[in-house]
């Protein structure tokens, strides 16, 4: 599959690969700090139109909730325009608004650019209030592999804490499915003088799984 995106469509794409988005936020004021990269770089109305553009080609649906648990429909340019001038208000002024979010075919497109190693993919996540934390792969082995270097960001791993399980079919993100995962969980700690000293630049690329961002 060949598609020529813009700059702009691309960036609506990989944004949401793996987490849905509320159409408003893409208008705010920080939303470079907000997702830890550079923006669009669009005026409201031209961002209007470029992501209307997407949900006419169906690469992108819209959810009151985030990911499938609600009813999806197209969004057209006036309404996106609508949802966008709700950044300028107040936070707490700001209305239940709509997410926007790959369809499958929107992440065949994606994938087709970004050339993905779904083998490299994970999805972490730390509960502090338990101290448990949980990481999803397809590979055993990458997995052990990243586990191995989180105490360079703060946390002690409980030795001998791990379990696995194997997970039949997973769902890697929200629209995408793979045949076979693992599911890590372990006890930690926090621990900041853990964070002393240079970190590897390994541990930032060993979770780099796609090729244009």
């Amino acid at each position: 599959m060949e598609d020529r995106l813009s700059r702009a469509e691309y960036w609506l794409l990989e944004t949401v690969v793996t987490t849905p988005l509320q159409v408003y936020s893409l208008a705010s004021p920080n939303l470079a700090e907000e997702l830890n990269k550079p923006t669009h770089g669009l005026t409201p109305p031209r961002l209007a139109g470029v992501l209307a553009g997407l949900f006419d080609r169906e690469w992108v649906t819209a959810s009151q909730a985030m990911g499938d648990d609600g009813p999806c429909r197209r969004m057209e340019a006036d309404e996106i325009a609508r949802e966008l001038a709700e950044a300028a208000k107040p936070a707490d002024d700001i209305r239940w608004t709509w997410t926007y979010q790959l369809t499958a075919a929107g992440g065949a497109v994606w994938e087709s650019l970004a050339a993905p190693d779904w083998e490299r993919f994970i999805d972490i996540g730390f509960e502090w209030d338990t101290g448990v934390g949980e990481f999803y792969g397809e590979t055993e082995d990458h997995l052990r592999r990243c586990l191995s270097y989180v105490h360079h960001f703060g946390y002690r791993v409980h030795s001998g804490s791990e379990r696995w399980n194997v997970v039949e079919p997973w769902h890697a993100t929200y629209w995408k499915m793979r045949p076979k995962g693992h599911r890590l969980r372990f006890d930690f700690t926090c621990d900041e003088s853990l964070t002393r000293g240079d970190t590897p630049s390994s541990a930032y690329t060993l979770t780099e799984w796609y090729n244009w961002r």
